[in-house]
């Protein structure tokens, strides 16, 4: 007669190797994307970090954040209305809200819209 007790025990023991054998294949792949996450985050929160800080130094320098490096990578990441909103000027158009025309306190406001809105969108607010 068989020791089922024996069997049962090396199929147990077998499994527990052939899962160690198939984690410890996928682990490596696992850390990298776990790595690559936190690398992406990294970077994502730099970015909104930056931009904030330029944000701050044309409200107070009273420059044009479009002309700043900052604008560049932030860019690519907002919406059409806000592109139009802030670019405005350089298609020779200029809108008039009251006797002041655009202010440059309007153009930062949208911008840090934008950047809020992206804060958000990424989790790093």
């Amino acid at each position: 007669m068989f020791d089922w007790t024996l069997i049962i025990t090396a199929g147990i023991a077998a499994l527990a190797t052939l899962g160690g054998v198939i984690f410890g294949s996928f682990k490596p792949i696992l850390d990298w994307d776990i790595e690559k996450r936190r690398e992406k985050f990294k970077t994502r929160k730099v970015l909104v970090t930056g931009w904030r800080n330029t944000v701050l130094d044309c409200l107070k320098s009273g420059k044009k954040f479009v002309k700043t490096p900052a604008y560049i990578s932030l860019r690519p990441h907002m919406k059409q209305n806000e592109l139009e909103a802030v670019e405005i000027e350089k298609r020779g158009i200029v809108i008039h809200v009251g006797k002041a025309g655009l202010a440059a306190d309007d153009e930062l406001r949208t911008i840090n819209d934008a950047v809020d809105r992206i804060a958000k969108k990424w989790g790093v607010e």
